[in-house]
């Protein structure tokens, strides 16, 4: 059977054939789906480790402070003023001579800080941002909150029309669609539908998925659980696009961390000079 063929396979086929690894098979009809408790253990153990994994790569909504920040907003600006503002400065010297009022003043042009970590946490803050906007689900974007949403007049047609932007996005496969029969059942007037009473999850067809997404496009969601399926669709799309999500919070790190070098070199040079 299939599930012999697994066992094998997790065991070693000749301690498998001999039952020398002491696993039973149960029949195919047992609720635990015909697998040895060694295949069933180390199972578990993988879902936990591919958890932990996904539990370490940051949602769009806990990015959202940063990268609607509008001082954070403003490093494409430093990408180009530092480099003219180290050429500029480069030119002049570190020390420069003016004569004020009859004085001869020197003025000491020198930075406490590196161009180039400043250069790079502003490069690194300007990919993150940009990353962000292209990457981040508008929604998530945007609403922090149901009340942030209801405050510009948004409602229920809204929130259909960002999830069915999201599975047509994602060209409706699988996981896009996988919450789909939840949202429908629970959030709309057309929970009665005979299509949506018949399924109770997506299947690997590329047609089933299809007029579930066209069945998306038509339903409205009820006033009552309004508040609800935002949430539902807010869930959804803050866990789309995960990879972008993580390369966006290493580049926000690495931002803060080059910024707070700048920062450290700043106050040393400070306490040096008045001390």
């Amino acid at each position: 059977t299939e599930s012999g063929q697994l066992h094998k396979e997790a065991c070693g086929h000749a301690e498998a054939a001999r039952g020398d690894c002491g696993h039973r098979i149960p029949k195919m009809g047992d609720l635990r789906l015909g697998l040895p408790s060694c295949m069933l253990g180390a199972s578990a153990a993988a879902e936990r480790r591919k958890h932990r994994l996904r539990m370490l790569i940051p949602y769009w909504s806990r990015l959202a402070d940063l990268g609607n920040s509008k001082v954070l907003r403003t490093s494409y600006f430093w990408l180009f003023a530092v480099p003219l503002a180290a050429s500029a400065l480069s030119k002049l010297g570190q020390d420069h001579r003016v004569m004020l009022f009859g004085t001869d003043w020197v003025l000491h042009l020198a930075l406490p800080f590196s161009w180039r970590c400043f250069y790079l946490a502003s490069l690194a803050f300007a990919a993150a941002t940009g990353l962000f906007a292209l990457r981040c689900p508008e929604m998530v974007r945007r609403y922090r909150s149901y009340a942030d949403f209801k405050a510009e007049g948004k409602g229920g047609s809204q929130v259909r029309d960002y999830y069915l932007a999201y599975c047509l996005k994602h060209r409706i496969d699988r996981d896009s669609v996988a919450q789909l029969p939840k949202f429908i059942h629970e959030f709309t007037l057309e929970h009665n539908d005979p299509r949506v009473q018949s399924w109770s999850f997506p299947t690997s067809s590329m047609e089933h998925n299809v007029e579930l997404v066209e069945l998306l496009s038509e339903v409205r969601v009820e006033p009552a659980t309004e508040a609800e399926a935002f949430w539902h669709v807010h869930q959804v799309l803050d866990k789309a696009n995960r990879l972008s999500a993580c390369v966006c919070a290493v580049l926000f790190l690495l931002g803060i961390t080059l910024a707070g070098i700048v920062m450290i070199q700043n106050f040393l040079y400070v306490w040096r000079v008045a001390s």
